[in-house]
């Protein structure tokens, strides 16, 4: 669940929080009437943002790392943790299937996906110590969540005074699929099986069980964000 709302939280910035130049240069395009100069812009703020994922090394995140640490009273707390070819890919291959914008109705349509997100595990492993109580547990395999769609409807007000505010919104959350082949023991519990079920049939259930009410709070959260950027 958490790496959907990551991504999801990166496309709506990548739409919305539009850096303070490229919003200006955005408004200044919506001015001139220039559909291509207006798709361009966006589209443009969407590429650098997903290089800015790339260049900060956040895709691929690659961890190899092993601790070790103990209070001076180490019955207290003293752990072990090894986290061996973890990687985490996706997040900036942000595919732009649509965006258009109508100069009459001033009204901008997008599709924007994000085929896959990946987090695989050579190994994560750790041992705790807590009060003379042992925690121990092993995670390895990998999880991918395909093909998250976000689908906007947006239609805008332009006045020479007011400048541009939003009339209308909608934003729709599409995710295609979750495929979980994690092993994992927790205490010397195999809890595969039950894990792997809940991530790749529970959750895809809850949300599309619940689709309209995450559709609605997607779109009041990304109207604020455009808002405060405007």
């Amino acid at each position: 669940m958490k790496v959907i709302v990551v991504a999801l939280a990166c496309l709506l910035a990548s739409v919305s929080a539009l850096p303070n130049q490229q919003g200006k240069e955005l408004e200044s395009a919506l001015r001139s009437g220039d559909t291509r100069l207006v798709t361009g812009n966006i589209v443009k703020a969407i590429e650098e943002f997903a290089a800015s994922i790339r260049e900060a090394g956040l895709d691929p995140l690659e961890i190899d790392e092993v601790i070790d640490y103990a209070l001076p009273v180490p019955s207290i707390l003293n752990l072990s943790a090894v986290l061996r070819g973890f990687v985490f890919r996706g997040l900036s291959n942000i595919v732009i299937n649509r965006m258009n914008y109508a100069v009459i109705s001033s009204r901008l349509t997008f599709n924007i996906a994000l085929p896959e997100i990946s987090t695989s595990f050579g190994l994560a492993q750790w041992d705790v110590n807590l009060f003379d109580r042992n925690f121990n547990g092993i995670i390895g395999g990998r999880v991918s969540v395909n093909n998250v769609v976000i689908t906007g409807d947006i239609r805008v007000s332009i006045g020479i005074i007011s400048g541009v505010s939003i009339r209308n919104m909608e934003i729709k959350l599409q995710v295609g699929s979750i495929q979980s082949h994690l092993n994992v023991a927790i205490q010397g519990l195999n809890l595969s099986r039950n894990i792997n079920n809940y991530l790749s049939v529970t959750v895809p259930r809850t949300l599309r069980a619940y689709e309209n009410d995450i559709n609605q709070l997607i779109t009041i959260v990304a109207r604020d964000v455009v808002e405060q950027n405007m």
